[in-house]
């Protein structure tokens, strides 16, 4: 009786690390949250490189906190050698990866990137001496990363319910499911930080003396207790069970196998979207591109501008109440007394994250004034807007897309009275402005803001700091016309806080991906600027000799030129 008590207690002493590793399988296992996104991306946006782009980092983070968990479940029961060889191949792993993340990650994600990172230097340190100190410090980062976790998971939500809302703020029946979706990532994030603090109870209870024959010696143990207790145990029993665990260790491989593929795909496509060169660094020195338009040669010292002309009227979905859409035109001042040419036309869209701004107000006015004293039609617009502060709205996007069609109809319906050759429609945008010219391909045409019956195809965009909605994509997938989107010219700092850097070269890689050609596939990148850099302080609001309004001018003008067949197109006098 005393020997059987001393191995049921040695064998109860032993249960803890098995306990500790299946509870890190299961850490590990619900690390697969993150996996959601990635295929939620693809849902909403149906194009690839949206869903590598935005999901890719998830995926990164959730294969470094898998190579923690499956460290450690390694060392609780691992030789020193073994334990060794696990702490240098997944440090060297998750160091390579997080620092590769870290490198290119916009906004927040650079910290959080090295979080999972910093797993390499407790799982070394656990796995070599497996001291008290190290565990708790392993406990005190898995329980941080799990608490981040959390709020990865809640601000997910909260932008969910932000940016997946109609006018009226309500959450859009066609995204129930990923809102769904997103509240079971945050019940299992609770779940994963629970398991957590258990993993770091039961490692605590693993004897340390003889840890490293824990396991290795559990499966004896178990058979020889069964065997003295019991002469029903047969080879063949033994060896049946020896087969149903060759089977489950091939299932559990496999899965495991297939998990960690779709973790380094997608975190691979992330690295190679993010270090893939794109774009042009334009400075002072850059070879100014020919133009022989005389859109671009000539200017006419002084223009002309007509306010507040209606083109539209829409509802407003807040209040029901209709709201009359507005614009602002500019022409130069011609000396000549003759005919005129019919001119091109450049309708330009104000900024301010479509919760405010005017079209009076925006840095592209005197864009709007400089392009009529080149002999073009300006006109600036207003547009619907949200009218308060946070993350702009599906909703409030398709209203800007929907005012900035009629505002093209209008001057397509009035091109003769305005003066305007139809054909040679370009838009330019700013911010919310620069996402609403590059969507205007991408939404379906709707006659709810005036003008019905006429074209809104333009022949060229130009954007700084924007880029294409992703939600605008699925739109064009789900009607099965994905167009081939209008020549881009966007201007994009690579500090952006607001419309972070990937999204513009994001926004780029896609638009070739559809056809459009390298020189109708313009993205002028200005290093260390950030959101507008077009009149950089302290003399912002006038253009200046190396201000980047000054430099990227002639490329723009160029590209106006050449999208809108202006060379030898003839000018007023």
């Amino acid at each position: 009786q005393e020997g059987s008590s001393t191995k049921g207690t040695g064998m109860m002493a032993k249960h803890p690390a098995l306990l500790a590793r299946a509870l890190l399988l299961a850490h590990a296992a619900l690390a697969a949250r993150w996996l959601m996104f990635p295929a939620i991306l693809y849902w909403v946006s149906r194009s690839v490189i949206v869903t590598v782009q935005l999901g890719g980092w998830l995926c990164g983070w959730t294969l470094m906190v898998s190579l923690a968990d499956a460290a450690v479940a390694a060392c609780t029961s691992a030789g020193p050698r073994a334990r060794l060889a696990t702490a240098v191949v997944v440090g060297t792993a998750n160091a390579a990866l997080a620092t590769l993340m870290a490198l290119g990650a916009p906004l927040v994600g650079r910290e959080l990137s090295l979080l999972p990172g910093t797993s390499l230097l407790l799982v070394a340190a656990f796995c070599c001496c497996r001291c008290r100190r190290p565990l708790a410090l392993y406990g005190a980062w898995a329980a941080l990363e799990s608490l981040v976790g959390m709020g990865v998971g809640h601000t997910l939500l909260w932008a969910c319910r932000q940016m997946l809302a109609d006018d009226s703020g309500d959450l859009q029946e066609e995204w129930d499911l990923v809102f769904a979706v997103l509240h079971v990532n945050v019940v299992l994030s609770w779940l994963s930080l629970v398991i957590q603090l258990l993993v770091f109870v039961t490692l605590r209870a693993v004897p340390h003396s003889d840890a490293t024959s824990t396991l290795c010696s559990l499966e004896g143990e178990i058979e020889l207790a069964l065997t003295e207790g019991s002469t029903g145990i047969s080879g063949s029993f033994r060896q049946l069970r020896k087969r149903r665990r060759r089977i489950c260790f091939s299932i559990f491989s496999g899965l495991a196998a297939v998990y960690v593929v779709v973790l380094a795909a997608g975190a691979v496509g992330y690295l190679w979207l993010l270090f893939r060169r794109t774009g042009v660094v334009y400075t002072a020195d850059s070879p100014v591109p020919e133009c022989g338009s005389c859109y671009c040669r000539r200017r006419y010292p002084h223009f002309e501008a007509e306010l507040g002309v209606r083109y539209g009227e829409a509802e407003d979905a807040r209040t029901g109440a209709p709201v009359e859409l507005k614009l602002d035109i500019y022409r130069g001042l011609h000396n000549g007394t003759g005919a005129k040419p019919l001119a091109p036309a450049v309708l330009f869209i104000h900024g301010g994250g479509f919760h405010f701004g005017d079209k009076r107000s925006s840095v592209l006015l005197e864009e709007a004034e400089e392009l009529a004293r080149h002999g073009f039609v300006s006109f600036c617009l207003n547009y619907r807007l949200l009218g308060r502060i946070g993350l702009p709205q599906s909703g409030a996007v398709s209203d800007a897309v929907q005012d900035l069609h009629a505002a093209v109809r209008y001057v397509a319906k009035n091109a003769a009275d305005l003066g305007v050759d139809s054909s040679r429609i370009a838009v330019w945008g700013s911010s919310a402005g620069a996402i609403t010219a590059a969507s205007l391909s991408f939404a379906a045409e709707a006659a709810s803001s005036g003008n019905d019956g006429y074209p809104s195809n333009v022949t060229a965009a130009v954007g700084i700091s924007g880029s294409l909605w992703p939600f605008a994509v699925r739109d064009a997938r789900l009607r099965g016309q994905v167009p081939r989107p209008a020549p881009w010219f966007d201007v994009h700092g690579t500090e952006d806080s607001l419309v972070p850097f990937f999204m513009a070269k994001m926004t780029h890689l896609y638009f070739g991906f559809l056809g459009l050609p390298p020189e109708s596939n313009r993205l002028a990148v200005l290093p260390g600027a950030a959101h507008i850099p077009w009149h950089p302080l302290p003399h912002k609001g006038t253009c200046r000799g190396g201000d980047p309004c000054s430099i990227l001018r002639p490329h723009i003008y160029a590209f106006l030129a050449r999208e809108m067949r202006l060379d030898g197109l003839a000018c007023p006098a």
